[in-house]
């Protein structure tokens, strides 16, 4: 993680692999919550379902606000029949960026609040 001034905020970027491993997971959060006492962050980015798991419990054990990109519609996605739970998680997000309007229009479509999506395209 990169330390930044103090006139802003620390981000700790968390990003897993795409499957959920069970015990590898709660693993990855007490080093990952090891890590928020080292370097203090303010905020607590992810990406990726599993990663959005992980930070969204982090953010409730350590108070701290939750940023998550959605990539794309995670149709291919192995384990998409828990999707309906990462709509749920998605929604408790303080921020939740999309890459795309048809990415937000999904994501709203799907139960998630609309003044919580921001919209940022890839660039190329």
């Amino acid at each position: 993680m990169e330390q930044s001034s103090k006139s802003h905020p620390r981000v700790y970027q968390l990003c897993l692999s795409h499957g959920l491993g069970g015990a590898e997971n709660h693993v990855r959060t007490l080093h990952t919550r090891n890590l928020h006492v080292k370097y203090k962050a303010d905020i607590i980015h992810s990406h990726l379902p599993s990663g959005d798991i992980v930070g969204f419990v982090l953010s409730r054990l350590l108070n701290r606000k939750w940023v998550t990109t959605i990539h794309g519609h995670y149709g291919a996605w192995r384990l998409r029949w828990a999707l309906k739970w990462m709509f749920h998680i998605w929604n408790r997000a303080d921020t939740v960026v999309a890459i795309s309007e048809e990415l937000k229009r999904w994501l709203v479509r799907n139960g998630v609040d609309e003044s919580k999506i921001k919209v940022i395209p890839y660039g190329v």
